[in-house]
């Protein structure tokens, strides 16, 4: 009997992959910040970017193709949303980082499927149901229980509120990115965006 997944079974696997090792992050940045008390969030997205890049390059060059259709316009949204999706937000979650526990930066900022959702029904004026209004109610819900446990613990109630504005601020540049990403897979199909952006 001959195995195979359709494109969807396929895409939700690579997502799933994916959120699974975006989660892991957290726990790595956290044990640099304890090893090394001099690193601050900039240094270590230096080091991180650094290290990735020549991928990045060899991403891009595999996947390198012509398409005409391409403008100026498609280069200055992908070089805006690499910036805003791959720097600004990394670096605002590196900054929470600093303050928070890992456990609580994963949940604030898994929040930014929420976000992309109340951003699209705003701009493409689609009428919310009540599961997903149930949905987004836990998930802010729950996120404000754990926020309000690790206050109780917490050395100083003034860093745990930078901390999760940092992230919070992380998941809605993420979410804008989301946003902006659809347009520029299609032009420049999704290895060679990724490539680029990064």
């Amino acid at each position: 009997m001959k195995f195979s997944m359709n494109p969807v079974q396929t895409g939700s696997l690579c997502a799933i992959f994916a959120a699974f090792l975006f989660s892991t992050k957290a726990i790595f940045i956290k044990q640099a910040y304890a090893l090394s008390p001099l690193v601050d969030a900039t240094t270590l997205m230096v080091l991180r970017m650094g290290s990735a890049l020549p991928f990045f390059i060899l991403i891009c060059w595999l996947n390198r193709h012509h398409n005409q259709d391409i403008r100026i316009k498609d280069w200055l949204i992908l070089v805006f949303a690499g910036l805003l999706g791959y720097y600004f937000a990394s670096w605002l979650d590196f900054v929470g980082l600093m303050f928070i526990s890992a456990s609580l930066e994963r949940i604030i900022l898994f929040l930014y499927p929420t976000l992309t959702v109340l951003a699209s029904s705003l701009i493409y004026r689609q009428k919310l149901n009540a599961k997903t209004w149930f949905a987004i109610f836990l998930s802010y819900g729950g996120t404000v229980l754990v926020m309000l446990q690790e206050g109780k613990i917490a050395p100083s109630q003034g860093n745990l509120w930078i901390g999760c504005s940092a992230v919070f601020a992380s998941a809605i540049a993420f979410a804008a990115y989301l946003l902006l990403t659809p347009h520029l897979i299609k032009k420049f199909g999704s290895w060679n965006f990724n490539g680029l952006a990064l």
